[in-house]
């Protein structure tokens, strides 16, 4: 499978990315963001509740704190929104575990946000609404970093992702990632 990086906005701390699969066709899917905003509204009710705090907490993000590290939990390779210490007050943390927002938080300027899930396992793999997201973010993450880090086709300037081999004509779109 093959993924490239989308660019969602330039704010005042941080700059927002997003993956968009690469079809078949050669077209881009929706980003993994947007796929995952379009189902917390179409659930509607806690799961549309919590995503508008996830919002909340993204734009804190992108224009008061940056994505320092102790804005987000770990999940290995990757991250999630919210942190350990924030608690949604409709999630009881027998049922219901509250909604993650997978992302990649490359530095404190930049932040590839992924698709996420409304929790209700205590271990994401053994909850039906995770597992799919879960793995894709580590799918993505691992072809991220191997990217960023051992073929050196990518790498940062400032707050943003750069392709070595890409001209100045082209965008961001054109980094693709193999998944």
């Amino acid at each position: 499978m093959k993924a490239s990086i989308v660019f969602l906005g330039d704010y005042l701390k941080v700059d927002l990315y997003s993956i968009s699969v690469i079809g078949e066709d050669g077209v881009l899917e929706t980003n993994e963001f947007e796929k995952f905003s379009t189902l917390m509204n179409k659930n509607g009710g806690r799961d549309l509740k919590q995503f508008k705090e996830i919002e909340i907490l993204i734009k804190e993000i992108t224009d008061y704190t940056g994505a320092n590290e102790k804005n987000f939990r770990s999940e290995g390779l990757f991250s999630a929104i919210p942190n350990n210490s924030y608690t949604f007050w409709d999630s009881d943390g027998i049922f219901h575990y509250g909604q993650r927002q997978y992302c990649i938080r490359v530095s404190n300027e930049i932040l590839i946000l992924l698709n996420g899930c409304s929790k209700t396992a205590q271990n994401p793999m053994d909850c039906p609404n995770c597992r799919a997201p879960f793995i894709f973010a580590k799918s993505v993450a691992i072809a991220f970093y191997d990217a960023l880090n051992v073929n050196k086709t990518i790498y940062l300037e400032d707050r943003y992702i750069i392709d070595t081999n890409q001209s100045e004509d082209e965008n961001i779109e054109d980094i693709i990632l193999i998944i």
